[in-house]
């Protein structure tokens, strides 16, 4: 389901670039790709790691295409562009701050306190992916171990 979003939302941003509902492979080259990724970066004011991953998707879709031979392989722009990560840092909480928001008095019941309980799990079992998380029900559980 993520992965048919994530699609749906970089061909979205494609027709909005392109302003048209079709674009054929043999328009996509290598001006194209630079003045896309121009185009994220400066309207729709996406990050470097954003415009990264948006382009991976580009980059499996033309690979796709080739291995169907609906584009020749000459013709594939990401041969002459490197896609470059930008470096994250990531913090954590310490062990005192996640007990306070552990013992953060909410209304039971309430959508921020659902939301508190499985950040808590999602911390104490070292840090589950937000899809499983969503997706995981009692039958994941044999009372010792989490299945996916």
């Amino acid at each position: 389901i993520g992965t048919i979003r994530r699609f749906n939302s970089i061909l979205g941003k494609l027709k909005n670039f392109t302003k048209r509902d079709k674009l054929f492979f043999d328009e996509i080259n290598v001006k194209f790709i630079r003045d896309f990724q121009q185009f994220m970066i400066e309207e729709l004011k996406n990050h470097n790691n954003t415009v990264h991953s948006n382009l991976k998707v580009i980059r499996k879709m033309i690979s796709d295409a080739i291995g169907e031979e609906l584009m020749p392989a000459e013709k594939d722009p990401f041969k002459k562009i490197k896609l470059k990560r930008q470096k994250t840092f990531r913090e954590f909480l310490l062990d005192d701050e996640l007990e306070k928001v552990e013992n953060l008095e909410l209304e039971k019941g309430s959508m921020m306190n659902h939301h508190r309980n499985l950040y808590i799990f999602n911390a104490y079992s070292g840090g589950i992916r937000i899809s499983d998380l969503l997706l995981m029900c009692w039958k994941n559980f044999n009372g010792v171990h989490l299945y996916f």
